[in-house]
């Protein structure tokens, strides 16, 4: 039983007496309140806790730390393929586990020995896609006194948002003759046409409904309105095939609708074809779901789903009702009767009317990142109180090129032990070291090596990655902060159901439901959701060098 009065013996963040204590307070190191914590740290919060450390961070509320500036180095290596379960911690497990509660592999001990906890990490991305943990680390947002000021607002011409060959096939536009770019022109496939050329540069907003038929996705109304936002076509259409899903809460379309309808797909075609040349410019969302819809190409497109930036920024698309509200101060698609294309036609007229008047700017989301070692060189520059031996640069040790860093030192290398050289090298001389080992990733399938040696023995590969961190530790200077990350979790899962979707959704486009070499329900959905909440569960471990 411990003695009233007594403290515990030193357990790497207590001393039992009073000068152990002020030595302990002089020296630098990290503090946990394991209570104080109920959630997961992000890949976010360990580059913010190096910028609180050698740069002009805030401090974390989630970790204590000191005596910073007594912290000569921040070294920050990357280990894809160490996992949660590998040491013991449980994937929704929102604090850090002390060392004494992992069970690391035989082969690895030199994790619960060098690291006080273990954290569970959260990295970067959604409900089924994972972000970079590299790109979240290594870009610092700007703060706003540094961003630089926006363009002055100017006209532009409806060429320049006009989408070049590149983007149409990046967007699985139709490939037209005028921009087919080495693609498949779509008129090669039965049914397919292509406006022919002429026209003026006139400006035409599309939209299209559609509903579910025995073949999938098929077109029930078309919309074109003229620049005034005149209706100049709109016309109901007979799917060829029965319908098994109207679909009408949001196309609008009732089997009374359709029930006199005689117009065909041809005949719609035909008619836009009288009134649109390849030289005309078609506006709508997400254009390239209409153009299939009507089995037609163009080559002259601005999608506002493009030109318009989502508020998370690329990939992620805005939808057309958040630009309208967002832009035109305008509520659209509220009808319960579903949504009508007419409306939505004039919508991407007048967005991009005040596209053009604003400029090309207009409606992007400011790009505020910066490389983590830019944000790092001007704090210390404006810093008055530098810390002696601080040097305001950073060195970046990884698999091939560092492009883009702007570290003052890049080392490229072919293996993980030269990349441990390399740290070693760096650490004496820089604020801050990011590095990556990859064997473990490489072993794990997590990724491909250049090289077709693959090494599979995973107790082998662990026993090498423990002798590596150890040689690494080892050789950094005293008072060195190491933060080691796996940056995510096991990915392969979520990566194969994506590349199934992907698969799905590019051939539902094209074949009927019998002729699509894969599936995709909700039960495969599902297993989507759950590979993504793995691939997102990464660990962490911290510690300063005494």
């Amino acid at each position: 039983m411990q003695r009233a009065g007594k403290r515990p013996a030193d357990d790497g963040f207590t001393r039992v007496t009073k000068k152990g204590r002020r030595e302990k307070q002089r020296r630098p190191g990290f503090d946990v309140d394991v209570t104080r914590l109920t959630s997961k740290i992000g890949v976010a919060d360990l580059r913010e806790l190096v910028l609180w450390i050698v740069a002009d961070g805030v401090a974390p509320k989630w970790l204590g730390i000191r005596n910073r500036d007594a912290i000569g180095c921040v070294v920050a290596v990357l280990v894809p393929g160490l996992t949660p379960t590998m040491v013991g911690v449980a994937l929704d497990e929102p604090r850090p586990v002390a060392a004494a509660a992992l069970t690391s592999p035989p082969e690895l001990p030199f994790l619960a020995a060098t690291f006080p906890h273990a954290w569970p990490t959260r990295a970067p991305g959604e409900k089924t896609r994972l972000y970079s943990p590299y790109v979240a680390f290594m870009r610092s947002p700007i703060a706003k006194a540094e961003r630089p000021r926006k363009r002055a607002a100017a006209a532009i011409a409806v060429d320049e948002l006009v989408l070049d060959p590149a983007a149409l096939a990046a967007s699985d536009y139709p490939a037209h003759s005028a921009t087919a770019a080495g693609r498949p022109l779509a008129t090669t496939t039965t049914g397919w046409a292509e406006t022919a050329p002429g026209g003026s540069g006139r400006i035409y907003g599309l939209d299209c409904e559609m509903v579910l038929t025995t073949v999938g996705s098929e077109l029930a109304r078309a919309t074109l309105v003229d620049a005034d936002k005149n209706v100049v076509l709109d016309e109901l259409v007979r799917p060829p095939h029965a319908v098994t899903d109207y679909l009408t809460p949001y196309s609008g379309i009732t089997a009374a609708l359709l029930e006199p309808v005689s117009t065909t797909l041809a005949d719609v075609q035909a008619r836009l074809l009288a009134l649109v040349g390849a030289d005309d410019v078609l506006v709508g969302h997400s254009l390239d779901n209409d153009l299939r819809a009507l089995q037609l190409a163009h080559p002259r497109v601005v999608d506002t789903a493009i030109v318009f930036h989502h508020p998370r920024g690329p990939p992620a698309r805005p939808s057309l009702k958040w630009l309208a509200s967002k832009h035109l101060s305008r509520e659209i698609q509220a009808a319960a009767s579903g949504h009508d294309s007419a409306e939505d036609a004039r919508t991407c007229v007048d967005l991009l009317a005040l596209k053009l008047a604003r400029g090309a700017d207009f409606g992007l989301c400011e790009v505020a990142t910066e490389p983590l070692a830019a944000r790092i060189a001007r704090a210390h520059a404006a810093r008055p109180d530098k810390p002696a031996g601080r040097s305001g640069t950073a060195a970046v040790v990884d698999y091939g090129t560092a492009a883009g860093t702007e570290a003052a030192t890049t080392v490229a290398c072919a293996d993980d032990d030269a990349v441990v050289d390399g740290v070693v090298a760096a650490a004496p001389k820089h604020d801050f070291v990011w590095a990556r080992l990859r064997e473990l990733e490489f072993a794990e399938g997590w990724a491909a090596p250049d090289a077709a040696d693959v090494p599979a023995d995973r107790p082998a590969v662990l026993g090498r990655l423990n002798g590596r961190l150890q040689r690494l530790y080892d050789g950094l200077p005293s008072g060195t902060a190491l933060i080691l990350l796996s940056g995510s979790g096991d990915p392969t899962a979520m990566s194969r159901l994506l590349a199934l979707r992907n698969t799905f959704q590019r051939e539902f486009k094209t074949k009927k439901w019998d002729d699509v070499s894969v599936q995709w329900t909700d039960v495969e959905n599902q297993q989507l959701l759950e590979a993504t909440h793995v691939a997102r569960a990464g660990i962490s471990f911290l510690t300063v060098k005494d």
